[in-house]
């Protein structure tokens, strides 16, 4: 390890990555079973009120140039605040899929304090308004900021990049994280998603099962060396 490159830890979903610290975040997503979360730092240079107000006039303006499903004569639907947070939180239902009229979409922008989260949940329209909200709106009073100097308390949480949502894992979660910078011009990919089996296999295993099903027919593989080493920093296997 480069005692010049010391490594840090990142939150990804419910799990902790460590890579050397030249390495920055170049991109997030997270989902939460149907709905997208991001997050959006407000601009430094801009009042913070008028920044999440410019925001979401912006955002809005965004929905209303979209074309709408035929049969229907705008897309956008009710915009209303969101009540039951004590923090600022706005809400708006509108058609995001321009060749469909049956599918609805909901957008929901709390202010954080640091910074704006935007949640995206869609479903069917015939789907009652309390059914469809209920998740963005359990998920935004359940998001909370966080800074490397002040770390959530060690529970059940999912992490984003400035943040964590303080819920338990249910199904259907999705996080993804590329980290780029490297002096090597390594990239780190990393995504996590459910699954209904634990897998104890690493990479060597996994190649040797696709060798076996004859993944690739008159494909041979020559191993020259394999086992476990650290390149730039990072622990892994080699093959």
């Amino acid at each position: 390890m480069n005692s010049n490159d010391p490594i840090v830890s990142h939150f990804v979903g419910r799990f902790v990555v460590q890579m050397p610290q030249s390495m920055k975040t170049a991109h997030r997503s997270a989902r939460i079973r149907a709905c997208e979360i991001a997050e959006l730092p407000w601009p430094s240079s801009t009042d913070h009120n008028l920044a999440r107000e410019s925001l979401w006039k912006a955002h809005l303006q965004e929905i209303a140039l979209k074309t709408p499903p035929r049969l229907e004569q705008k897309t956008m639907g009710e915009v209303r605040p969101l009540n039951g947070d004590a923090r600022w939180t706005q809400a708006v239902s509108y058609f995001g899929d321009s060749m469909t009229n049956r599918r609805i979409f909901w957008d929901v922008l709390l202010d954080s304090g640091p910074h704006g989260v935007l949640i995206t949940a869609k479903g069917r329209t015939e789907l009652k308004e309390r059914i469809l909200m209920e998740e963005p709106i359990d998920i935004a009073r359940a998001y909370h900021p966080h800074t490397p100097t002040t770390p959530p308390p060690k529970a059940n949480e999912f992490f984003l990049e400035h943040g964590y949502i303080a819920q338990p894992y249910l199904e259907q979660e999705e996080a993804y994280a590329r980290f780029e910078g490297h002096p090597l011009d390594v990239k780190f990919e990393i995504t996590t998603t459910e699954t209904h089996e634990v897998e104890t296999s690493g990479p060597l295993e996994r190649l040797a099962a696709a060798l076996a099903t004859n993944f690739a027919p008159g494909v041979s593989v020559d191993r020259i060396r394999g086992g476990r080493r650290t390149a730039a920093g990072l622990n892994g296997e080699e093959i």
